[in-house]
């Protein structure tokens, strides 16, 4: 033991430091990264104050030692000293695992989600707790919905401004969701629309949706959700191949009307370089695959028509209507949506907006470090 309840033993030679925990786990350092990674060496926000460059191209370890919850290392040729919390050494030589990826979400499928997680609009937000609670929420399932919504214009804004910012488009800041006589979109109809993610013609894609109703009298019209990641977790279980496929190959997205001319290729689904599923796209309105050669048509159609599939199975939707003065934020990037076709009477309006991870991320960690345990 080397006089703390952390640290089992280390050992370091010019080049290279290791550290073995006492449950077992081990890290290993080089002289680059210790030195780049120096506490205290830089500014509040976490910026650094110095380049890669300001650190000699021979340094070495010239000395290591410990005492309780601390480790003093001296690097040649310039006898610079560091000392580390052993705290902020543990578990750092470890691939980085996704705060975004399958490893850290709680997947669903429709008898795992018989009811969304609901927060109250006005303790969403007036109280940092609640919306702590519902951030947190969304980052394990991706979704949650907010009930007592005032039915005006622009709430749905009012929501992104409480956990980030808005992510304007060609549909403007927000957008109304009804039937149209002439519409360029098809989700301006009363039609059904399958499975599919916002947008996969725009690079960067917005990556979190909000739909809040303001009325809804029509007859049909039902609001479903579906967790990408659990479907192409799916997808990867029983056809492996199609899953390599559409994790390897990209494809085309278009979307045009008179004053917009949109594209992006992307995958269909995306992994972490350790494999994880990190981001899913899907919608078969704006597919382009016009320009794809004879091998990729061979390969892909077969993968995509699996894909398509997997989104359509019933077991995986969590079905609700949209009632008035509800608003639902979800994960573009991981939570596909659709609805059912609605009757020509009555009336269905809902208003979306965009927003975007980061801002939400930013706010949850923010609130974390201030009210969470």
């Amino acid at each position: 033991m080397l006089g703390n309840t952390v640290l089992e033993k280390m050992q370091y030679q010019p080049h290279r430091l290791s550290l073995w925990w006492q449950d077992g786990s081990q890290d290993d350092f080089t002289c680059d990264w210790l030195r780049d990674n120096a506490p205290n060496a830089g500014y509040d926000s976490g910026q650094k104050a110095y380049s890669l460059l300001d650190i000699p191209t021979t340094s070495s370890l010239l000395d290591v030692s410990t005492e309780p919850d601390q480790l003093h290392l001296m690097f040649g040729p310039d006898n610079y000293r560091i000392c580390f919390p052993l705290a902020a050494l543990k578990g750092r030589s470890r691939p980085v695992i996704s705060d975004r990826s399958e490893c850290r979400k709680q997947l669903w499928s429709a008898a795992d989600m018989t009811a969304l997680p609901v927060w109250s609009y006005p303790s969403f937000m007036e109280n940092p707790e609640t919306k702590l609670e519902a951030l947190e929420r969304f980052r394990l399932s991706g979704v949650f919905k907010l009930k007592d919504v005032p039915c005006e214009s622009g709430e749905v804004i009012k929501v992104i401004n409480a956990f980030g910012f808005v992510r304007e488009t060609n549909y403007g800041a927000l957008f109304d969701v009804r039937s149209r006589i002439d519409p360029a979109n098809q989700a301006f109809t009363r039609r059904g629309l399958g499975a599919h993610t916002d947008n996969p013609y725009r690079d960067p894609v917005p990556t979190i949706q909000l739909l809040h109703c303001l009325q809804n009298t029509a007859t049909g019209g039902d609001t479903f959700l579906l967790d990408g990641f659990r479907a192409a977790a799916l997808l990867r279980d029983t056809n492996p191949e199609a899953f390599d496929v559409l994790t390897r190959h990209e494809v085309s997205f278009d979307y045009q009307d008179t004053e917009t001319a949109l594209t992006a290729s992307v995958k269909l689904i995306e992994t972490s370089a350790q494999g994880d599923i990190c981001r899913v796209r899907y919608n078969n309105r704006s597919i382009n695959t016009r320009q794809m050669t004879y091998e990729m048509q061979q390969c892909f159609y077969p993968a995509c028509r699996a894909w398509a599939e997997c989104l359509q199975d019933e077991s995986l939707k969590c079905c609700f209507k949209l009632q008035p003065g509800e608003l639902i934020v979800f994960d573009n990037t991981r939570v596909m949506h659709g609805r059912y076709p609605y009757e020509e009477k009555g009336e269905r309006h809902l208003q979306g907006a965009y927003s975007d991870l980061d801002g939400l991320y930013s706010t949850l960690y923010t609130l974390r470090r201030q009210y969470g345990e």
